[in-house]
């Protein structure tokens, strides 16, 4: 039997979670968000196995500065963590967090608490912690400081030259003729200086840049 789970999980989240609302996914997955504060958003990310299996899992919490996380780790600009790692401290086995909803409403019920008591017993005080560490990380303070003071200073027409250089980055491998990167942007060199002020080195850091520009222009642009 198909048991459409999703309005279950939605009902569940919005009763005991209104902060959070779910965002546009499609497929297997279901990605919440709530506005911590200015520039700062946690996030829940639900997988859905459908028959034989029936089951939902938390694949993925995180808090970041991204207002349009995509939901894979190494997109957000804060930190993320498994579920499987908050209930095994960093030993997880397999199916771990895993939790089945049936095909009654008393199973899909007790699905629902289930998931519940896993959110406030490991994913809510890792957001508290991560938002702890978040205030003192000189790279993401760095960070969000540009997106709010540099980014918005762009012109339409420089807008559209980091879009159009990120499109071609991504499409283009480097050997290809007429490749680009956001590093051919005028303004790039002047964000890695401020990004990297004060830090003891500078790895990831145009990883960094290349996320927030990306994150910026879905959703202001």
């Amino acid at each position: 039997m198909r048991v459409v789970i999703k309005p279950f999980l939605v009902k569940m989240m919005k009763e005991e979670f209104p902060e959070y609302e779910l965002q546009d996914k499609s497929g297997l997955f279901y990605l919440f968000r709530k506005k911590e504060a200015e520039n700062l958003y946690s996030y829940i990310q639900f997988q859905r196995e459908g028959a034989p299996y029936n089951q939902l899992v938390i694949t993925v919490s995180g808090v970041g500065c991204n207002k349009r996380w995509d939901g894979y780790p190494s997109t957000i600009i804060g930190k993320t963590r498994c579920l499987g790692y908050m209930m095994s401290n960093g030993m997880p086995t397999s199916n771990l967090g895993c939790v089945k909803y049936g095909e009654t409403e008393e199973e899909i019920s007790q699905c629902m608490h289930k998931l519940k008591e896993q959110i406030v017993t490991y994913v809510l005080p890792y957001f508290e912690e991560v938002k702890s560490f978040l205030k003192s990380d000189k790279l993401f303070q760095n960070v969000v400081k540009v997106m709010g003071d540099e980014l918005p200073k762009e012109t339409p027409d420089g807008l559209e030259e980091i879009k159009s250089l990120l499109i071609s980055g991504r499409d283009m491998k480097p050997s290809q003729k007429g490749y680009k990167s956001i590093r051919d942007y005028k303004n790039y060199r002047k964000w890695w200086d401020l990004i990297t002020k004060d830090l003891p080195n500078e790895d990831y850091v145009g990883f960094y840049i290349l996320n927030y520009l990306k994150d910026y222009l879905d959703f202001y642009f």
